[in-house]
């Protein structure tokens, strides 16, 4: 605490012996802040990405397992078909 209001008082002297100092110090300390915000949105634009990326990846998995099932369908379907017009394969 006790270095903290030394600091402080330095920033005091330092801020009227040279008022520029000050002023750099506040560009410097809003381009930081600025940053920040910028690195900020920056993550959360990767991480909508990248959860966008991830459903996009999931719903792509899911059409082929529905293709996949329909396709199995119908194999089934045109199996019972074939027993039922031609009889079972077995039998003969």
């Amino acid at each position: 605490m006790d270095q903290r209001l030394c600091d402080q008082k330095r920033s005091i002297m330092r801020s009227k012996l040279f008022p520029d100092v000050q002023l750099e110090e506040i560009k410097r300390n809003v381009k930081d802040s600025e940053a920040k915000e910028q690195i900020r949105e920056a993550k959360e634009m990767d991480e909508t990405y990248m959860c966008l990326r991830r459903s996009v990846v999931l719903n792509e998995a899911i059409c082929r397992f529905e293709v996949a099932a329909k396709s199995e369908r119908i194999s089934y379907l045109l199996y019972t078909v074939d027993l039922k017009l031609y009889g079972n394969p077995k039998k003969k």
